[in-house]
């Protein structure tokens, strides 16, 4: 890999439209509070986590089998 960093799966992304999570950090408007948050959700079974995702096992299995194929392509 010369170095260079390798993306195997993406691990979370910011913001879900009709989130309702008390712990997912939200936007005010004049209105009040935005109904979506743009805290971090994991890709793979969607709930809150930190921007590096969690280890669900959703992730685990997928992220895994992602490694076990770029494994096979070097």
């Amino acid at each position: 890999m010369n170095g260079r960093w390798k993306i195997i799966a993406p691990l979370a992304y910011r913001g879900k439209k009709g989130c309702q999570d008390g712990r997912c950090t939200r936007s005010f408007t004049e209105e009040g509070m935005s109904e979506d948050c743009y805290g971090w959700h994991c890709s793979y079974c969607d709930e809150p986590c930190s921007s590096q995702g969690h280890q669900c096992d959703a992730a685990r299995t997928l992220i895994a089998e992602a490694e076990r194929l770029a494994e096979d392509k070097t």
